[in-house]
């Protein structure tokens, strides 16, 4: 059988966890700054990574050389790309000039370019049925998708 001052005791505790109760539920903090930067943060670097990796793909793709041979004191190139291949190297100035940027062209929304300013790149691309941009990416957007949509850690 419980005593007096057992009881005293039990009462007094719960009246101490009931006066605290308040301020316990007063020190909610809120991380919603700290986990939007976070994530802006990955979604930045994933952007970038993303990029590089088209880049760094593209440059392969474009890297086999043609064929050249020396007749009679001038050099002859045999060996082209066909209609539908990568380009082949000539002078390595295309593979030399692929180009990638990441930047924000609004608050939270990033964008990731890759390409050429070499005119004869465009040329390549769209008039002579030699993708290497619009092909190296398609055939690399299940690799893509992965980078830019894994969890955030």
């Amino acid at each position: 059988m419980a005593t007096q001052a057992g009881i005293n005791r039990i009462e007094k505790a719960r009246f101490r966890r009931a006066a605290t109760a308040g301020d316990r539920a007063s020190e909610t903090k809120w991380f919603i700054e700290e986990v939007s930067s976070k994530i802006e943060l990955t979604v930045r670097q994933r952007v970038s990574l993303a990029s590089e990796f088209v880049r760094n793909e593209v440059v392969k793709n474009i890297s086999r050389p043609v064929t050249k041979s020396l007749v009679n004191g001038v050099v002859r190139v045999s060996n082209r790309s066909k209609p539908g291949e990568f380009p082949k190297a000539d002078t390595t100035n295309l593979m030399k000039s692929i180009f990638q940027t990441t930047f924000s062209p609004s608050p939270g929304v990033y964008d990731g370019v890759i390409g050429t300013p070499v005119d004869y790149g465009v040329t390549l691309e769209l008039q002579m049925n030699r993708s290497f941009l619009r092909r190296t990416l398609n055939e690399n957007r299940q690799r893509l998708v992965k980078l830019l949509s894994g969890p955030i850690r």
